[in-house]
């Protein structure tokens, strides 16, 4: 079992930016807590992946309407 390690300063600011960002777009989303770099890529790129299918979906509807 890993243990979690405390968030740096410079990671925590970029955190807090991309909550800013979720925030201001509306995009409902949750905290999750990582246990090491590997996990924060994986997360990343779970939440990539959600983002490109949100965005892809918004660009089909506004071509629609």
């Amino acid at each position: 079992m890993s243990i979690m390690k405390p968030c740096d300063p410079v990671h925590m600011r970029q955190n807090l930016e991309m909550v800013e960002t979720l925030r201001r777009a509306n995009v409902d989303f949750i905290p999750m807590p990582i246990r090491d770099e590997a996990h924060r890529v994986q997360l990343s790129l779970e939440a990539k992946k959600v983002l490109d299918e949100y965005f892809a979906s918004m660009e089909v509807e506004g071509a629609m309407s």
